[in-house]
């Protein structure tokens, strides 16, 4: 998910200034946290595809991952008048 993630936002001209940023977020394996602030605790693992659960940006990352499939479905939909 993350190579498609980064070729979309690659292939989407609007979005080429954001690539170097959203590369450092999710093109590295990291590892498993949860709770918040004084409070995070560090799991003995990595992870290396997908996102972190709960993150802020996993939504758009999951958007931009399927950005090719949703654009295509809306065309036939538009196509059928649907």
């Amino acid at each position: 998910m993350r190579s498609s993630v980064l070729k979309s936002i690659e292939e989407y001209r609007e979005l080429s200034d954001t690539l170097i940023f959203n590369h450092t977020i999710i093109d590295t394996i990291q590892y498993v946290s949860m709770g918040n602030s004084i409070n995070l605790i560090t799991g003995l693992f990595k992870v290396e595809n997908g996102v972190q659960q709960g993150a802020i940006e996993g939504r758009w990352f999951y958007s931009m991952g399927y950005r090719k499939a949703f654009e295509k479905l809306y065309l036939k939909c538009v196509e059928v008048g649907g």
